[in-house]
C-alpha cells in the first residue's frame, strides 16, 4: 500500500486517517501493533502501541526539511551567550533531507521496557522508569535481536524539530525553569503506571512537555547510527565515533550554558558521553 507524505496525511479527515493507520498496521506491521490515538494534545502524528511489550510509537510519514543550524539560529544562540558551548562547523552546511516512513518510539527506551522486551534482569540504579543508558554495541545487539534499529541523525533532528526551524523546539529563547523541567524530565513514573500505557496521560494529566509530533524525553542524550563527521559537506571524512543527539537533561538543573545541549541542530561525538553510554530510541521502517 502507498503511505502518503505528511502534508497529504494532515489534510485527511479523521475517519480516513483512522482507516489509513489501521491499514499501515495490518500491511506493514503484521498486526503486531494497535492504534491508540490519531491526535492527542498538540501532537499531529498518530500513536500506536506494540501489543506484546506496550512500547508506544509515532508513525512518521514521508517528509523533507532543512537539516543543520541556520544563520538565524546561530544569531539566536549568540544573543543568549557571548561564549556558547557550540562548534558551529559541526552543524553546517544546512542541507535538505528526505525522510522515509517509519515508526519511532515516543520516549527513549525505558529500563522497564528493556526488561519486558528482553526478559532479562539488569541493574537499574536510577529506577525502571528512566531511560536506559548502554554502550553502542549493546544497543545495536538489542535492536538487531528484536527487529528494530537506531535513528539516523537526520531522522533524530527531524523528530526533534517537529516542523520548527528555531534554535530550540520551543523557539529561539530560553523558557522558565518550571517549563524547562517538563521538557527535561528523567523519571517517567508519574506518566506511566507500569501496566497501562496511554499517551493522553503524558500531556493531559501530568503536563509533561512534548513537541508537535508528540515526542518526549528528547534531551536525554541518544545514540544515532551515523558515524560522526566534523561537518555535513560531501566527502567529509567520518570518525570511528557514533553521533549523540540531545543531552540537556543530563545537566539539569543547569548552572551556565547547558542549554547548548538542547538546540535542535546539536550533535556531539560519543567521546563526550559518560563512560561511553547513551540512551536510545527504537525505530522500525515501514516498507
Amino acid at each position: 500500500m502507498k503511505i502518503p507524505c505528511l502534508s497529504e496525511y494532515i489534510k485527511l479527515k479523521t475517519s480516513t486517517k483512522t482507516k489509513l493507520c489501521k491499514d499501515i498496521i495490518r500491511v506493514h506491521l503484521n498486526d503486531q501493533y494497535k492504534l491508540l490515538d490519531i491526535e492527542v494534545g498538540n501532537s499531529i502524528l498518530p500513536t500506536i502501541q506494540n501489543i506484546s511489550n506496550d512500547v508506544l510509537f509515532k508513525i512518521i510519514f514521508a517528509d523533507n526539511y532543512s537539516m543543520g543550524m541556520s544563520e538565524a539560529e546561530e544569531n539566536a544562540a549568540k544573543k543568549l551567550s557571548d561564549l556558547p558551548n557550540l562548534t558551529y562547523e559541526w552543524y553546517r552546511p544546512v542541507h535538505n533531507v528526505n525522510i522515509s516512513p517509519c515508526i519511532v518510539g515516543i520516549l527513549p527506551l525505558l529500563s522497564r521496557e528493556y526488561i519486558k522486551i528482553s526478559n532479562r534482569k539488569i541493574n537499574v540504579p536510577h529506577g525502571q522508569d528512566n531511560p536506559l543508558y548502554l554502550d553502542y554495541e549493546s544497543v545495536n545487539i538489542f535492536c538487531n535481536n528484536y527487529d528494530f534499529r537506531l535513528p539516523q541523525e537526520e531522522e533524530w533532528e527531524y523528530i526533534c524539530r517537529a516542523g520548527t526551524s528555531t534554535l530550540f523546539v520551543w523557539g529561539d529563547h530560553l523558557i522558565s525553569d518550571s517549563c524547562l523541567a517538563k521538557w527535561l524530565v528523567f523519571d517517567f513514573f508519574p506518566a506511566l503506571d507500569g501496566t497501562v500505557y496511554s499517551s493522553p496521560k503524558f500531556l493531559k494529566k501530568y503536563r509533561l512537555c512534548s513537541n508537535k509530533f508528540g515526542f518526549y524525553g528528547i534531551f536525554a542524550g541518544e545514540w544515532c547510527s551515523n558515524y560522526f563527521s566534523s561537518n555535513y559537506a560531501p566527502n567529509t571524512e567520518t570518525t570511528n565515533e557514533h553521533v549523540i543527539r540531545g543531552g540537556g537533561s543530563l545537566f539539569w538543573p543547569w548552572q551556565s550554558d547547558e542549554w547548548a545541549w538542547c538546540i535542535s541542530a546539536g550533535r556531539i561525538p560519543e567521546s563526550y558521553t559518560y563512560e561511553g553510554r547513551a540512551a536510545f530510541r527504537l525505530v522500525k521502517d515501514l516498507r
